[in-house]
């Protein structure tokens, strides 16, 4: 089974994203990125053959049709979020070039049959020398934890929560607001957001609630 990615229309651009997308994906090899078989470009209509993500994307399970899954554990979404990043830290980091997405939102994280996480989407992305810089206008984020000062307010209506799942929501949510400062040098970098997850993960599979956060202090 594979997935075929092509366009409805044709045009000069649209070219230009799927060629962009062949480029960037061929320097990459990584378990959470989505893997590129092959590609036919010199037709009127391109076409792209990636390997299949039977889950559909996140947004679909979260928002969608496809919500026949849900409630999603917390483990569960934790260990998508952690993957998630480790995908971005290997583009950021990782390869020859610093890669960065452009356009990352849940529709492109697909999921696996095993909900193993899989970036998506590489039409607007950037291949990016080690000493460039790119950023992108950030045109809207609604912070509720300024408004609710709680994590609760973050989980879906019907789950039950422990203080234990709240306060990782709580460090989760500041971490993405600290992610979304416009000034870029005061955002954390890619490793130091998989370190941040990667240390909330263990705390709530091992039970390590001396865990500190830059953020919070939780006993």
């Amino acid at each position: 089974m594979v997935a075929v990615k092509t366009s409805i229309e044709v045009r000069e651009a649209l070219k230009e994203d799927f060629t962009n997308e062949v480029i960037i994906q061929s320097q990459m090899i990584h378990k959470n990125i989505i893997k590129l078989l092959g590609c036919c470009l010199e037709v009127d209509i391109p076409m792209l053959v990636y390997e299949f993500a039977p889950n559909g994307n996140l947004y679909g399970i979260l928002h969608g049709k496809a919500n026949r899954h849900l409630p999603l554990s917390l483990d569960l979404r934790l260990d998508i979020a952690t993957k998630s990043v480790e995908g971005l830290k290997y583009m950021h980091s990782s390869t020859n070039h610093t890669i960065r997405h452009g356009d990352v939102k849940s529709a492109n994280i697909l999921l696996d049959g095993n909900f193993m996480p899989k970036i998506s989407d590489f039409g607007t992305s950037k291949l990016l020398g080690r000493d460039e810089d790119f950023t992108i206008l950030i045109i809207e984020f609604h912070r509720v934890l300024e408004k609710n000062n709680s994590g609760r307010a973050m989980f879906d209506k019907g789950i039950s929560v422990t203080e234990e799942d709240v306060f990782v929501m709580e460090e989760m949510g500041k971490l993405a607001v600290e992610c979304l400062n416009e000034e870029v040098e005061d955002r954390p970098d890619m490793k130091e957001v998989a370190e941040q997850h990667l240390m909330l993960r263990r705390a709530r599979k091992y039970g390590e609630w001396n865990y500190r956060s830059p953020h919070h202090h939780f006993e």
